[in-house]
């Protein structure tokens, strides 16, 4: 008995050490003065489209603890550079560390405007002096949606959701409706729209747009029923 104790106690203390550990971690600042360079490019291999004229910026910050342990906190410190990508999607930037942080990170920031880029990947850290980070995006292409529904349809509005349109649908209030999605030319895209009963509960209608393989504009018509919302 007392052996088990031990052993649980043991293991009470390895974690509460871990724990103390994790928080307070806290990484060497880089040497004033350490030259350090990045490049990379943004690109879409799917559809095999550079992005264009992307702003990447360098920032610096100082980070202690382990990130996704609690105590984790990522000070900003200052940004270093900012550069766009060129018409291959290619991009470089050459500093020197400051001395004040200890991690610096390369961010992209896709041009929102059109909403017509879908970044697979996020902030990436530097970890090295000679660094190679690429950016994964995928192109996406517009799509009017026309929606007509049938005359006895109940419990309007409807709300709309499409995985890749960035900016908010407006809701189905009329028997006509007519919306600009941002698509994947590949692939089925599934579009959802949601009543809500008067007893406030849900139904779904999903639906399916086939892969539309062009790079033009498109649309999609659709007709729905009642029976065509779901529990």
């Amino acid at each position: 008995m007392k052996k088990t104790f031990y052993v649980f106690l043991f293991f009470i203390l390895l974690i509460v050490v871990t724990g103390i550990f994790l928080a307070t971690y806290e990484r060497k600042k880089i040497p004033e003065g350490k030259e350090i360079f990045v490049s990379g490019r943004s690109y879409d291999n799917i559809n095999d489209e550079p992005v264009v004229d992307q702003m990447i910026t360098v920032a610096e910050y100082n980070i202690k603890g382990i990130k996704g342990f609690p105590g984790y906190i990522c000070n900003f410190v200052k940004g270093i550079d900012t550069v766009w990508t060129d018409v291959n999607g290619n991009y470089n930037i050459n500093f020197k560390a400051s001395g004040k942080g200890n991690t610096y990170m390369v961010s992209p920031f896709p041009d929102v405007r059109d909403n017509l880029w879908a970044l697979t990947e996020n902030r990436e850290e530097i970890t090295d002096t000679d660094n190679q980070i690429n950016f994964s995006y995928l192109k996406l292409y517009p799509l009017d949606l026309s929606i007509s529904l049938a005359d006895d349809i109940k419990y309007l509005p409807f709300t709309v959701s499409h995985k890749y349109t960035q900016y908010s649908l407006q809701k189905v209030k009329d028997k006509e409706y007519i919306g600009i999605l941002c698509i994947d030319k590949n692939t089925i895209n599934e579009v959802t729209l949601t009543r809500i009963l008067p007893n406030g509960s849900k139904q779904t209608s999903i639906i399916k747009i086939p892969a539309t393989n062009t790079k033009e504009w498109t649309e999609f018509n659709v007709y729905l029923t009642n029976e065509d919302f779901l529990d």
